[in-house]
């Protein structure tokens, strides 16, 4: 089964929706399935890339099988909450 999943927060960010989506995604992929993981740039909440990452159009990395699929995001500070939208949802397709 392949699984594509869209999360605008995804480790090595530090946030509930972001462990809860990591969590999800490990135990899919101990089951046998192919997982993509849709996601920003590591930016939450210092409103910068993270170290080792870099802003771009799109950037890929494996995580423990994992398939992520990093993309260009907007970075904002957690505290400039109305210049972004602020949702910690996921969305599998």
């Amino acid at each position: 089964m392949k699984i594509l999943v869209l999360s605008n927060n995804f480790p090595p960010e530090v946030s509930p929706g972001a462990n809860r989506t990591w969590e999800h995604c490990r135990r899919w992929v101990r089951a046998g399935a192919d997982v993509t993981i849709i996601t920003c740039t590591p930016h939450f909440p210092a409103g910068r890339a993270f170290a080792g990452y870099r802003n771009r159009l799109w950037q890929r990395e494996t995580m423990q099988g994992l398939k992520i699929v990093r993309v260009w995001t907007q970075p904002a500070l957690n505290s400039d909450a109305p210049s972004r939208n602020t949702a910690t949802t996921s969305t599998v397709l």
